[in-house]
């Protein structure tokens, strides 16, 4: 190992959960970017699984926001984008956010819908969200994430800022842990970008820590403020079926889109204003 990379201190032998602080345990060890040897460990009382303080970082994302291995990039916004806008619909929602929304292509799609979306992502220039790459005034009624609570290097911390705005639901995907080994696919130790991975047990905590319910199917999870009807589980329940949405996705780019014309001359007003 180039001394260059060494970590800045030692690992002590007892790792601390980074989402609910009680002691975790070694699970295996893998090596990431195929240099650091790292220690994966298990929580004993949430049951996530994470790496040790992944020092790594600053190196894992040299590149840019998308790793070399994300080969399903496009077509997992294809999936969100019916995803987001069918639960949007089913909890009323208008003003939404996505975090970590890399180029901004799901954004501009939510909003050619008619969504009030807006992106945001410190790692990615948003290219297809020009003028939206901000958190937008005033609240927000879903935040997205997905592909992302993986890549916080400390939950516990970086949680409240990914939460900030107050959202009313939370809407995002993630593989949970549920005692894979280290032949895991999801580690992805060569990318060195997923450095947490949450059980059921350890998104519930979120949830009530930051005052959610929470709702949770295959890869995917909906935290919302104010519990949910039974006639919005059950639709939900049908949207969360990667069946179901699958067919969703092939009739989306069937639907009105109504946001492009507005957005088209809200972009007109703004050249106008300025000559």
């Amino acid at each position: 190992m180039p001394t260059d990379h060494l970590p800045p201190t030692s690992e002590p032998s007892g790792v601390t959960c980074r989402l609910c602080g009680h002691p975790a345990r070694t699970a295996f060890k893998g090596r990431v970017l195929g240099r650091y040897d790292v220690t994966y460990a298990v929580c004993g009382h949430c049951g996530s699984l994470q790496t040790e303080r992944p020092y790594w970082l600053e190196e894992s994302y040299a590149g840019g926001n998308l790793a070399t291995l994300d080969t399903g990039a496009g077509q997992r916004v294809l999936n969100n984008w019916a995803l987001t806008l069918f639960t949007a619909r089913i909890l009323g929602a208008r003003r939404l956010l996505d975090f970590g929304g890399g180029d901004g292509l799901l954004c501009r799609l939510l909003r050619d819908s008619g969504l009030d979306a807006w992106t945001t992502d410190r790692f990615a220039k948003a290219t297809y969200g020009i003028g939206f790459q901000q958190e937008p005034a005033g609240p927000v009624d879903l935040l997205t994430a997905f592909e992302v609570v993986e890549h916080l290097a400390n939950p516990e911390a970086d949680l409240p800022g990914l939460l900030a705005t107050a959202p009313q639901a939370f809407l995002g995907t993630t593989c949970f842990y549920t005692g894979q080994g280290a032949d895991w696919w999801y580690l992805t130790p060569e990318t060195g970008q997923h450095v947490f991975f949450y059980s059921p047990k350890g998104l519930e905590i979120i949830a009530e820590r930051f005052g959610y319910s929470v709702f949770y199917q295959k890869d995917m999870f909906l935290f919302t403020r104010t519990p949910l009807t039974a006639w919005q589980r059950l639709r939900l329940r049908l949207l969360f079926n990667p069946r179901s949405l699958k067919l969703l996705r092939c009739l989306i780019p069937l639907l009105p889109t109504p946001g492009i014309q507005s957005d088209l001359m809200t972009a007109r007003q703004v050249i106008d204003s300025r000559s």
